[in-house]
Order: structure tokens, then C-alpha cells, then sequence
């Protein structure tokens, strides 16, 4: 009798053990891996590499002014409230981008020259 009690014990605390391993935490920065993934992907098409060789060289909280996110379309007309986000900067062969990124994961990235500075920046 007691040999039972003793299996149906274990079997019901194997059965509350988790079977998979527990979620890695999220980042420091905040930004979703699969964002930071397909931005990578881009800069390595961008720079005629392979995703491997796409280096982030840094992500760093932010507010943008707008709904642009920093990156203005000429003819487009976006929201007026503070958007927080990130600037994300990847190498990618001879190329250093720079990728704007709103809180609701919406990315884009934005030359040089179209570039708007954020508001704040986060230390």
C-alpha cells in the first residue's frame, strides 16, 4: 500500500514539474528579439551580407516628437504626440544604419541625411 502512495505522490509532482525551460528575460533595452532579428535581416540585405555578419552596434531607448519616429516622409502627415521607442544602429559590411522604432514595433530605416534626432534619450 504504501509502495502506491508513494508512486501516485511522484507522479502527481512530476506532473506539476514544467515541462520546458523557462523563458529567457527579456532584454535591458526592452526591444522584442524578433524585432531586433528582422531589423538585422534587412541591414545584412542592405549591406550584401549575411545575417551573421550584421553586427547591432546599439539599441537605445528613446522618445520620438511624432508619429514619423524621427524619419518624416515628404507628403505624409503623422500623428502630433510623443511616440517612446528606439534607435537601433547596425553595421553591416562598410554600412552603419540606423533603425527608428516605435513602442508598437513599427521599424524603418532611415538614411542619413532624412534622419530627425529624438527628443530624449535613455541612459
Amino acid at each position: 500500500m504504501r509502495s502506491v502512495v508513494a508512486a501516485l505522490a511522484a507522479a502527481t509532482l512530476l506532473g506539476c514539474a514544467p515541462m520546458h525551460a523557462e523563458p529567457a528575460p527579456p532584454p535591458a533595452h526592452g526591444l522584442a528579439p524578433d524585432l531586433l532579428a528582422a531589423m538585422r535581416a534587412d541591414a545584412a540585405r542592405r549591406g550584401h551580407v549575411a545575417d551573421a555578419e550584421a553586427r547591432v552596434v546599439s539599441v537605445q531607448p528613446v522618445t520620438w516628437p511624432d508619429g514619423a519616429i524621427g524619419c518624416p516622409q515628404p507628403g505624409m502627415v503623422y500623428t502630433q504626440m510623443l511616440v517612446p521607442g528606439w534607435l537601433v544602429q547596425i553595421e553591416a559590411g562598410t554600412q552603419r544604419l540606423a533603425y527608428h522604432v516605435g513602442r508598437g514595433g513599427r521599424w524603418l530605416m532611415c538614411p542619413q541625411g532624412q534622419a530627425q534626432p529624438p527628443l530624449t534619450t535613455a541612459s
